[in-house]
């Protein structure tokens, strides 16, 4: 298989990942946890964990988990998908390969969903730099029993219908789509629904910079006038760039549901039977939860009013480096806007059909489960198998696009950027003498 025959394949697999995510909010989940969903976006993992080479296993992961931060504009979740994905696909892969008689690909699912917990709980107390968020990881582990078994049993089914039809082996063949390449060309001019507002028209560089001053801010100030102020500004800012309600709940929700629930129900237990030996003060508490959150609020700020060719055009830039020792930094650059480009034109119609095929299964009654087992994984294996109808299309795309074509960045000053700098300065200069005091 050559590399951009093996590109499209994987623009595919990762695009259908996430696509397949979009179920897990459709499916009522027997288990109402805080923290717990199903995690069907996990059933190509397993797919390629048992058709493809662990470098590709892991390739999906991460682009995956970096593409949904860059469309969800939130960089803040990235450590927690990337360890918690790349630990669990490294666990499932060797089960799978090594340990196939011992465990099925239920088991093999289970192992995964618990690694995946633990994973993301010991990062949150790495970063929170408290361990009473692990109080949380019994109640995740049981709850991934579960999730596992049900994503587990979706996925034995998928992987037994594309033996049946020969995708990824290539004895039935797949009938691949004759449509030219011109249009894909063309969905690179689509927006990404970014306002036409001054911010938006900061260079991305000096934003980054900005942002970046304005998160370690946080991490000086202590004093309640400071952070109040900080609040204020970051309002300010977004009602500048006109960001979307739904967008921040969106975050907000991952935030809590990740971080907040975890650490409130450690120190919950904490304090209630003493367990730890830290002294947990309620402020210091509050002050890291509230850093963290300006690490993500912020995020979401740069990736709303920064446009995606830009940033990754931006990244591509700072990670010169490593392609001077060889690594094909390029390829893993378009692979991720070949997926943005097919999200932006298929995505909303791919959404609305699988949403309305989920309900058709669901319905309002109490059907028995395993039906709609078997019901969810025809979803899902024909969503797979349809999207390999545009591997030569997308193949094709991959060879004749330059990379310059997809993204692009370089560095322009202008009078919004001149604006932008002094305004952050002065803010800067005006916390700092609030939290040193000279104005008591």
């Amino acid at each position: 298989m050559t590399n951009n025959r093996r590109y499209a394949m994987l623009v595919i697999l990762i695009t259908n990942a996430i696509l397949i995510s979009f179920l897990d909010s459709l499916i009522p989940i027997p288990i109402p946890v805080p923290g717990i969903k199903l995690g069907l976006g996990n059933i190509i993992t397993l797919v390629a964990v048992a058709f493809l080479s662990l470098k590709d296993v892991l390739f999906i992961t991460i682009v995956r988990s970096f593409v949904v931060a860059i469309l969800t504009r939130g960089i803040m979740m990235l450590p927690f998908s990337v360890s918690g994905g790349v630990l669990s696909a490294l666990a499932m892969w060797l089960i799978y390969k090594k340990l196939s008689g011992l465990f099925s690909v239920k088991g093999v699912s289970m192992v995964g969903a618990m690694v995946h917990s633990v994973t993301q709980l010991t990062v949150a107390s790495l970063i929170l730099g408290q361990s009473v968020v692990m109080y949380y990881l019994p109640v995740l582990l049981i709850a991934s029993v579960f999730t596992g078994l049900i994503t587990g049993s979706i996925s034995e089914l998928t992987i037994d219908e594309i033996c049946e039809k020969g995708i990824f082996t290539g004895e039935k063949g797949i009938q691949s789509d004759v449509v030219s390449t011109e249009h894909v060309y063309l969905t690179k001019h689509i927006g990404n629904g970014i306002s036409d507002v001054p911010i938006t028209k900061i260079d991305g560089f000096i934003k980054l910079l900005l942002a970046v001053i304005l998160i370690c801010l946080v991490f000086f100030f202590k004093r309640d006038i400071s952070l109040i102020t900080v609040s204020v500004f970051l309002v300010f800012l977004t009602l500048l760039s006109k960001i979307k309600p739904r967008t921040l709940l969106l975050g907000a929700f991952s935030y809590v549901i990740i971080v907040i629930i975890p650490y409130l129900f450690g120190f919950w237990i904490d304090s209630l039977f003493s367990l730890s030996s830290e002294q947990i003060v309620f402020h210091e508490a509050f002050l890291r939860l509230f850093r963290l959150f300006i690490i993500w609020y912020v995020s979401i700020l740069y990736f709303h009013t920064t446009p995606t060719e830009t940033v990754v055009g931006l990244l591509d830039k700072l990670l010169t480096p490593l392609k001077l020792v060889g690594i094909p930094v390029q390829d893993f650059l378009k692979v991720i806007m070949c997926i943005i480009i097919e999200l932006r034109e298929t995505g909303t119609d791919a959404k609305k059909s699988l949403g309305e095929s989920m309900h058709s299964v669901i319905g309002n009654g109490t059907r028995r489960f395993r039906i709609n087992l078997n019901a969810i994984s025809q979803i899902i294996v024909s969503l797979i198998i349809n999207s390999f109808i545009k591997i030569d299309r997308i193949q094709s795309f991959v060879e004749k696009t330059k990379p310059e074509e997809l993204y692009n960045y370089s560095f322009k000053l202008s009078k919004n950027d001149g604006v932008a700098i002094v305004s952050t300065l002065l803010f800067t200069v005006g916390v700092w003498i609030l939290e040193a005091g000279f104005w008591i």
